[in-house]
């Protein structure tokens, strides 16, 4: 090459790396913050507000770090790129995430904080103690766990089994169902009890839930042969696919396992004051977040009562979204109050007390309850 054309490469190079950085600079404080990442389902973070004490702390470097990366122009384009680069150069893990090439299911491989769980559990232990009804705990797996038999033996995060939380059970006296022997005892035959791209359970798994609780609960539960499934979407592509992007992932299917007048149930959600016919919300089928058919999605209350003017047992349920695909099922059983932990600022004794609930159920994800404090108030209001 001729010096002359070496040096005018040298120069496109260096102004196209220049109007490259010099205009996602621009961009990124020209255009609006997003509060929202449809394609992830969560919250973006927002600018952090400055102060001393966070700026010593260092909250206020990683609240930075954190907003800079959730705001990042063409984020969400830069992350399917980064995934279809990593499976090109053979990897089996991006982001965080274990690809199954055989069965194409993708798997969080998620720490386990088991401080956070124990501190989760010692708060609802205190609750537990004080009410006259005791409460069910319910700990579904992680998917990492109940597909363990699909992952290398090498993986540095821990895996948690059926001995595991009935453990955790005991060291706290908790009445107990165990979801853990069924959902493990279907991901070791390869049933589908799992979102290939999502975290979620399946109507199948959710079934299995379903079975697993009716002892602890009191109720009989119903045959395979009582439902009909119907197939509401083939295109469902989850949170665990958004947070890599992986081209070529094969999409999932949602299945609703219907039953003769399911659509006369009431679903009343209370943050908005507003009702649905049955269990399912169907305008989410047209977005991305398609698993949010079942109740509506996150909601920080609701109910769901039968039609008939019937004198129905009553269910409390503390849960988190893992149990919206279960409640069509329990709703054979009971009328239900749903309330979302992450939404509570006053502890639910005086409710419970008062509420004339035949049965309480807390029914979480075992991730959830690792992820966050998200019980810390539950038993705030505790009568001295």
């Amino acid at each position: 090459m001729k010096p002359n054309t070496a040096k005018k490469s040298s120069v496109l190079l260096i102004i196209a790396a220049t109007v490259f950085i010099f205009g996602f600079s621009v961009a990124f404080f020209a255009l609006p913050d997003r509060t929202m990442s449809e394609n992830e389902n969560r919250v973006l973070a927002s600018a952090p507000e400055f102060s001393f004490e966070g700026l010593f702390s260092g909250k206020l470097t990683a609240d930075i770090k954190e907003y800079f990366s959730d705001q990042f122009p063409l984020r969400d384009t830069f992350v399917s790129i980064k995934g279809m680069t990593e499976l090109l150069l053979g990897k089996r893990e991006n982001n965080g995430i274990y690809y199954d090439f055989e069965h194409g299911n993708m798997i969080d491989l998620l720490k386990l904080d088991t401080d956070t769980v124990k501190a989760n559990l010692a708060e609802l232990a205190k609750l537990d103690s004080a009410l006259t009804e005791k409460i069910t705990v319910a700990i579904a797996p992680r998917k990492m766990d109940a597909l363990h038999s699909l992952l290398p033996s090498a993986i540095p995060e821990r895996l948690v089994n059926a001995t595991d939380i009935r453990q955790l059970y005991d060291s706290y006296g908790f009445k107990s169902a165990d979801l853990y022997t069924p959902l493990l005892e279907a991901g070791c035959r390869g049933d589908y009890v799992y979102y290939r791209t999502d975290h979620h359970i399946t109507s199948e798994g959710a079934y299995l839930i379903y079975l697993s609780l009716a002892d602890s609960l009191g109720y009989e539960p119903y045959p395979r042969e009582f439902f009909t499934p119907e197939t509401v979407t083939d295109e469902f592509y989850g949170t665990t696919w958004s947070a890599s992007a992986t081209a070529g992932a094969k999409a999932d299917t949602i299945t609703l396992w219907r039953y003769e007048n399911d659509d006369e149930y009431t679903l009343h959600i209370i943050d908005t004051d507003s009702d649905i016919n049955g269990f399912y919300d169907r305008s989410f089928l047209s977005v991305k977040d398609k698993y949010s058919v079942f109740l509506s999605g996150t909601n920080a209350g609701v109910t769901v009562t039968e039609s008939t003017e019937s004198d129905r047992p009553r269910l409390l349920i503390l849960n988190d979204s893992f149990a919206n695909s279960v409640v069509p099922f329990l709703a054979l059983h009971f009328d239900i109050e749903i309330i979302d932990p992450r939404f509570l600022k006053n502890g639910v004794f005086d409710k419970i007390e008062s509420g004339d609930y035949d049965e309480v159920l807390l029914l979480m994800n075992l991730d959830t309850l690792s992820s966050s404090d998200l019980l810390s108030v539950i038993s705030v209001g505790l009568h001295k």
